[in-house]
């Protein structure tokens, strides 16, 4: 790093027009490389010689992706995705942390879908996401996610994608979280969406409410999103989500000390003996009560 006050200098070595822009105390704009002309009709342009640009940091590869996602409008840079795509190998000397930056943040940006099929096109996706993946569900998941004024997340995005290969998921799951550097938390979340489904369209309101209990609702509304994504109808998506978001999960009030009580002695059976009974309470739709399970209890023995 070297530091200079020549403002014209400082410019020529960034990466976008649009992000050399300089303003001084009294709010005037100094632009070198017509940046704001640039940003206002949504071209993102690399400044000078892209190769260039690309060769002092590769990260400028993704960079020009995600900006093209946020902000892009009309046709990219011709030159700008070429060299891209001739240097997509030095994507491979990146960290995981900096590829995860720019990716996570890529795929909430508005023309994810779009971006994600270029960069598929131009043999640049396959460095940061293996497998052969379907773009077009991204599209999909963020008008409905608009729809329901639910917030987009990074994982539910990217557990999308991976979801539509049909090759070895969990092995791709696993080569993301490593590549990327993703938190336990992140590969523990993104583990659930992908090996997880719900198979909405083949059940009804009974099993979606056993596997909200099962799941959480977070959890199951995080699946039912990407089912929804994936092909399920809209008024059966529309009506899980009006489920989860409204139903109050019931207790099942039935305990192993409740059965001691009654005489039941610890151990197995009586596991298997709860187990029964919570089935039981689960399909009379949660209406019986401690009492009403107590005295079914003696026909299950």
């Amino acid at each position: 790093v070297a530091y200079t006050d020549d403002w014209r200098e400082d410019a020529s070595r960034r990466d976008f027009t649009m992000n050399a822009l300089y303003c001084d105390a009294s709010g005037e704009i100094t632009d070198f490389f017509h940046g704001v002309e640039d940003a206002l009709a949504g071209r993102v342009r690399f400044i000078g010689d892209a190769e260039a640009r690309i060769h002092e940091d590769a990260l400028r590869i993704l960079r020009f992706f995600r900006f093209l996602s946020a902000y892009g409008r009309g046709v990219p840079d011709t030159q700008a995705v070429i060299a891209c795509a001739a240097n997509a190998n030095k994507i491979d000397t990146l960290s995981g942390e900096r590829i995860s930056q720019e990716m996570l943040k890529l795929l909430t940006s508005p023309h994810s879908a779009e971006v994600i099929r270029m960069m598929q096109e131009n043999g640049i996706l396959p460095h940061v996401i293996p497998g052969t993946v379907s773009p077009e569900p991204l599209a999909t998941l963020a008008d409905i996610c608009r729809s329901i004024e639910y917030s987009e997340e990074p994982m539910l995005a990217l557990a999308l994608l991976l979801r539509s290969d049909t090759g070895n998921i969990h092995a791709h799951l696993d080569s993301v979280s490593r590549r990327w550097k993703l938190s336990k938390a992140h590969y523990r979340m993104l583990s659930a969406l992908c090996e997880q489904k719900l198979h909405l369209a083949a059940h009804g309101e009974k099993h979606w409410k056993q596997q909200i209990r099962r799941l959480g609702k977070e959890l199951f509304i995080k699946l039912a999103l990407l089912e929804w994504a994936e092909g399920l109808d809209e008024k059966t998506g529309q009506k899980t989500i009006h489920l989860v978001s409204t139903w109050d999960i019931p207790q099942f009030p039935l305990t192993g000390d409740d059965l001691i009580r009654h005489g039941i002695a610890p151990g197995g059976n009586m596991g298997i003996l709860l187990k029964k009974l919570e089935q039981y309470w689960e399909e009379e739709n949660y209406i019986p009560d401690k009492n009403a399970l107590l005295a079914m209890h003696r026909t299950l023995i």
